[in-house]
């Protein structure tokens, strides 16, 4: 933890201030991080900044299933990824150095959720053998055993996981799933963010649709996972990001994908070149929730990289390769 403080006081140290349509946007001083306060203070250039590679290994080999979206348990001891046609989770125990195929069920591994003790995942599973319906599942690790906590012979979407509840859409109705009791409810303790019909919905005390510059389609919503920011995925111009109450916040204009460091400002992003509708190269990044400055990583590694992950405690991370590999980088960052 020692090293993840003096990397996250390091880079926020050297950060840039935040633009000014982003000062425009965040309207309570009081709501920022200690971070956010600390980056406004300085300006330097990303040129500045020294990412030096101790390490870049092959984690998990991707013969054995060409693997993605590969995530680090809030504790950093286990990493959690699924295959590439979403029906299977796939576990790595740092500690024990161990692989292990945990769930195999159709459609678990689109967007499951992981605990904050990273014992339990929480995952949907779709039924098409007689009459089609959907779950929402969990599987215990220390137990290996599985429960069904919600079923539905609508379509329900896959889970969120937010504080200790399970937030769902069935057939686009918002639906709230206390994991204490299983109990549902159609209220929400703080706005809900989902992507309907290429439209971006909020559900608080009524349902509402949130405007996206230019028009632009919603394609998908996902949220980091210390719950305290929401990043949209558009038609075109790429990530929305937005803190827990729906304000948004940033605009990462090249972005696909986007992963935050568990409780931090810091973002890991990939930046995509496409052609005739395939991805032919895609680049890392690091850049801060409030600020449109980014600097490039791993450039010496030409090959696309896709999916990363932040380590929540060591100075690492995680992406897949173009075979479905996944690789764990080592490194150090300071300022030149």
């Amino acid at each position: 933890m020692k090293k993840l403080f003096l990397l996250i006081t390091m880079i926020t140290l050297i950060s840039c201030s935040q633009n000014k349509n982003n000062e425009e946007q965040i309207k309570h001083d009081g709501d920022k991080s200690i971070q956010q306060q600390e980056s406004e203070k300085h300006n330097f250039d990303s040129a500045d900044l020294k990412f030096e590679v101790l390490e870049n290994k092959t984690l998990v080999d991707g013969k054995l299933g060409h693997f993605q979206l590969p995530q680090f348990s809030a504790d950093g001891k286990r990493l959690f990824f699924t295959n590439i046609n979403y029906g299977e989770i796939w576990m790595w125990d740092f500690t024990n150095e161990t692989l292990e195929k945990i769930v195999s069920l159709p459609q678990c591994g689109i967007n499951f959720q992981i605990s904050e003790n990273g014992n339990t995942l929480y995952f949907r599973n779709k039924v098409t053998k007689g009459k089609k319906s959907f779950s929402i599942m969990s599987y215990t690790i220390d137990t290996k055993s599985v429960d069904v906590i919600y079923t539905s012979e609508r379509r329900i979407s896959t889970p969120i996981l937010l504080n200790s509840s399970i937030y769902i859409l069935e057939d686009d109705k918002p639906i709230n799933i206390n994991l204490a009791d299983n109990l549902t409810s159609e209220k929400f303790p703080q706005p809900f963010l989902f992507a309907s019909n290429d439209k971006l919905i909020k559900v608080s005390n009524k349902i509402d649709t949130l405007s996206i510059p230019n028009n632009e389609k919603a394609i998908s919503v996902k949220y980091s996972k210390d719950g305290e920011n929401i990043f949209v995925l558009t038609s075109s111009i790429g990530v929305l990001v937005y803190d827990k109450m729906a304000n948004p916040i940033n605009n990462l204009t090249s972005s696909g994908f986007v992963r935050k460091l568990y409780k931090s400002n810091l973002l890991l992003f990939t930046e995509e070149e496409d052609q005739n509708d395939k991805i032919i190269n895609s680049k890392l990044f690091i850049g801060f929730l409030n600020s449109d400055k980014k600097f490039e990583i791993l450039q010496n590694e030409k090959s696309p990289k896709f999916y990363p992950d932040w380590s929540p405690t060591e100075n690492k991370i995680v992406y897949v390769t173009e075979d479905g590999s996944i690789k764990l980088v080592s490194f150090n960052i300071e300022k030149n």
